[in-house]
């Protein structure tokens, strides 16, 4: 679980989290942003702690995708799209916070 624990870090160096379940790793964006890799909030990796897939290539593969960083949403029919989708009507970043959001390199 020590791997774990460093992207749990990690994510949260970028104001995102980390929810894993015993079949999948969940990394979700801070609101506002979604990964890059992907144009959503979620980046998904598969994973089984009762098979031969290994928690620690799963989390190898989602830190490729990862280190793409993270985009604001600026387009207004997006953000109310995704506010929409999350019966959120708090969800954006702040004017002020930055367009982008790299991964912490060390």
């Amino acid at each position: 679980m020590k791997l774990a624990d460093k992207l749990r870090e990690k994510l949260a160096q970028v104001g995102a989290t980390l929810d894993m379940t015993e079949y999948d790793l969940n990394a979700d964006a801070p609101s506002g942003y979604t990964w890059a890799a992907n144009g959503c909030r979620t980046i998904c990796a598969p994973w089984a702690s009762n098979s031969q897939t290994w928690l620690s290539l799963a989390i190898r593969d989602l830190e490729l995708s990862l280190k793409l960083g993270l985009k604001k949403v600026t387009d207004s029919t997006a953000l109310a799209e995704l506010r929409h989708l999350l019966d959120d009507d708090s969800w954006g970043a702040a004017a002020a916070a930055p367009l982008t959001i790299n991964w912490p390199t060390k």
